[in-house]
This record gives C-alpha cells, sequence and structure tokens, in this order.
C-alpha cells in the first residue's frame, strides 16, 4: 500500500488531467471519475500464481473460492482547489510481492503521477 499527499502549484483540472494519464498507461480501469476532483481505478486480483495452481489442481472449488475473495489492486486520488494549487491526497492498495505483475501497477501509476506532479 502506498500514499501521497501534498500541495502542488497546478489547477486541479492539470493534476486530473495527469492522474488520469498515468491511470491509463499503467493499464487500471477507471470505476469512478468526477473530473478535477477525484477518481478512483481498479486493476487485477492480488493472487499468488503458485497457490492458485496448486488449488486448481488439487482442489478447483478451492481455487475459485481463493481467486474471487483476493482484493483488487486500487488506486483513489482527491483533488482540492486550495490558494494557488491544489491539494492532492493518493492512495493505493496491492501487494508487490506476488508472482504477477498487477499488485505493483498501482504503485507504479502512484510514482508516474508524483513524479509528474513534483518535477522529480
Amino acid at each position: 500500500m502506498g500514499a501521497w499527499s501534498g500541495f502542488v502549484r497546478e489547477s486541479p483540472s492539470a493534476v486530473y488531467q495527469k492522474a488520469q494519464g498515468a491511470v491509463t498507461a499503467k493499464g487500471l480501469e477507471l470505476k469512478v471519475a468526477l473530473p478535477g476532483q477525484s477518481l478512483t481505478a481498479e486493476g487485477g486480483r492480488a493472487y499468488r500464481l503458485v497457490v492458485l495452481i496448486i488449488l486448481i489442481i488439487l482442489i478447483w472449488p478451492v481455487a475459485l473460492i481463493y481467486y474471487f475473495t483476493r482484493k483488487r489492486t486500487s488506486l483513489t486520488i482527491q483533488i482540492r482547489p486550495q490558494g494557488d494549487g491544489s491539494q492532492v491526497q493518493i492512495n493505493t492498495w496491492g501487494e508487490k510481492a506476488q508472482i504477477n505483475t498487477w499488485g505493483e501497477k498501482a504503485d507504479e501509476a502512484l510514482g508516474m503521477i508524483t513524479s509528474g506532479l513534483t518535477g522529480q
């Protein structure tokens, strides 16, 4: 899980455009979007491929339960106008220690967004 909060000297609409670009570049699906205010995106489920394959081979009904009870990777961005810029809060959820890369996509998008906003 990653998080970032800070003030940037860009308008809420500019921040929203950068965030939306990073989310789509990482292959996350936009679930809720309020232009200039907030957006929520989701990716794949956070499961371990090895565990899933073993469960499919041994006990396939348990494999289905395992897969569908795993949380999805998600990213939420809140943007509020403040003075001559915007107050931005970004939260992500996703496991980095998994076999597939879906869990890392939200954290990678977080890195792209924050570097684009802070110029670093």
